[in-house]
């Protein structure tokens, strides 16, 4: 019979169940990143279908507005009070509504797309979708937004979990010039003399030379790495909080500048109604009316897109800045 036993020494055992351990708490944050951007891609995404909505109906009003001016100047056309430059230009106008409207369909349909793609439910029929993009919307502040995206952020875990993997790695790897000791022990039997002997045999290697130098080096260069990558990390995140923040704080002011009493939406809608009146009165001339028409339709897409910049920065914002969940690895940043 013949038995072996390595007993393992300088808790080696205990240190690769710390690197272990670190390594999974890392893929654990990685997932947690992963799973952050999908939330947040499937937030701009609802925004993006909300906003691609509105465009919907803005124009397909603009298109309406412009049917019925090409109504009208026809009318005053065959009363001799329109001339014919006024009626192509009418139809001009409504040719370029009508292609907004599709241009508008067309992205809409791109928005659903899209959205189905981040669910994972590509195949889901295109509907309505229910929201308001009008509220009030958070009023955030830079410098808080930096704290809670480095206290909060799973990038920031991943890469801390990174650095103590790599500090139990340095002392698993000094661990490993500690010799295991190999104990054998040895049972036989004779059946001609019907006598029975055994030995035990202990093993203890000396490592005179190997001190798993190389693998002591290798792990503090793998430290050195990993805290170079929680800097660049942090870097990483100032830098898209820049970008994001940036994004916002003009959209909010755009939006607050088109949206307030007597802002650029209520000054466009009076103007119009002003140069309506006076059309009728036969004050102004066709020109002037769609030349009025065109600047408060141009004032309303402006302000839906500055509605969906907004509302995109701050899911962004929200979301500790991931993103991007379809062209990212769980590792990448």
């Amino acid at each position: 019979v013949y038995i072996a036993q390595e007993i393992v020494r300088g808790h080696k055992l205990q240190l690769s169940r710390a690197v272990a351990s670190g390594e999974i708490n890392r893929l654990q944050q990685q997932w947690a990143a992963q799973e952050q951007r999908v939330l947040t891609d499937v937030r701009i995404a609802y925004y993006d279908v909300l906003i691609a909505q509105r465009r919907m109906e803005i124009t397909a009003q603009l298109r309406d507005i412009a049917s019925k001016a090409v109504q009208t100047v026809e009318a005053l056309k065959r009363g001799q009070e329109a001339s014919q430059l006024d009626v192509f230009r009418a139809q001009v106008e409504l040719q370029s509504a009508a292609l907004l409207l599709k241009t508008a369909d067309n992205a809409l349909t791109a928005s659903w797309t899209r959205l189905t793609a981040v669910l994972g439910t590509p195949t889901l029929v295109q509907r309505p979708v229910v929201g308001s993009l009008d509220g009030e919307f958070a009023r955030l502040d830079i410098a808080s937004q930096m704290q809670r995206i480095l206290a909060e952020s799973p990038e920031i875990a991943a890469a801390a979990a990174e650095i103590e993997r790599s500090r139990w790695a340095i002392a698993r790897a000094r661990a490993e010039a500690v010799p295991n000791v190999e104990v054998q022990g040895i049972v036989q039997h004779d059946n001609a003399t019907g006598s029975s002997n055994g030995n035990l045999q202990v093993a203890l290697p000396i490592p005179l030379w190997n001190r798993n130098q190389g693998g002591v080096r290798q792990a503090r260069a793998e430290l050195s790495a990993a805290e170079r990558a929680l800097n660049r990390t942090e870097l990483s995140l100032q830098q898209r909080l820049a970008s994001a923040y940036q994004q916002y704080a003009n959209a909010r002011n755009q939006v607050q500048d088109y949206s307030r009493h007597d802002g650029i939406l209520d000054t466009a809608r009076r103007s119009l109604e002003l140069v309506n009146s006076g059309y009728r009165a036969g004050e102004l001339n066709f020109l002037d009316l769609l030349t009025a028409q065109r600047t408060n339709s141009q004032t309303n897409l402006a302000y839906i897109e500055a509605l969906g910049e907004l509302w995109t920065a701050i899911a962004e914002i929200d979301g500790l800045l991931l993103k991007d969940s379809l062209n990212a690895s769980p590792g990448g940043n």
